[in-house]
């Protein structure tokens, strides 16, 4: 009897551990979200190169070195969470999560910025997401904050 009492305390307390744990995630979450907003409305060159290059079918593989710390990108991973929203311009942006397994087991954030491109990154799942690895200069955006603009993505 006091065998099972114990077990269902660890069940309980497993539960509300889980619930509490998911609630902090999408609190953090949201946070990030809104500064990765706030960072690409500051640049709205970088959101109408973003545009351009997600409507673009003929993307190079190779391509000269850009004069901003932008490099390409793929990740292959599971999105978990997305939120979308509107920079002032009215251009829709999609901020999701996924979770990749290599080289370590990590969350990353991403960021889709235009009609085609936002609506497609609105999905849970296994996706292949390519794009712009974006580094912060210390000047414009945070140096610490590095964050990622997809422009194209696989299912």
């Amino acid at each position: 009897m006091r065998i099972r009492k114990i077990a269902a305390a660890v069940v309980a307390l497993a539960a509300v551990s889980t619930t509490l744990s998911a609630v902090t995630r999408e609190e953090a979450f949201a946070v990030r979200a809104a500064r990765i907003v706030a960072q690409l409305e500051a640049q709205p060159e970088l959101v109408a190169a973003a545009r351009a290059a997600s409507m673009s079918t003929d993307q190079p593989r190779e391509r000269a070195v850009s004069k901003v710390d932008k490099n390409s990108f793929t990740v292959i991973g599971n999105v978990f969470l997305y939120d979308t929203d509107f920079l002032s311009d009215g251009t829709p942006i999609t901020v999701g999560v996924a979770q990749v397994k290599k080289p370590t087991l990590q969350d990353i954030d991403f960021s889709c910025v235009g009609g085609s491109i936002a609506s497609t990154c609105r999905a849970l799942g296994r996706r292949q997401l390519e794009g712009w690895l974006l580094a912060g200069d210390g000047t414009n955006t945070d140096e610490y904050l590095h964050f990622l603009i997809v422009t194209k993505v696989k299912k």
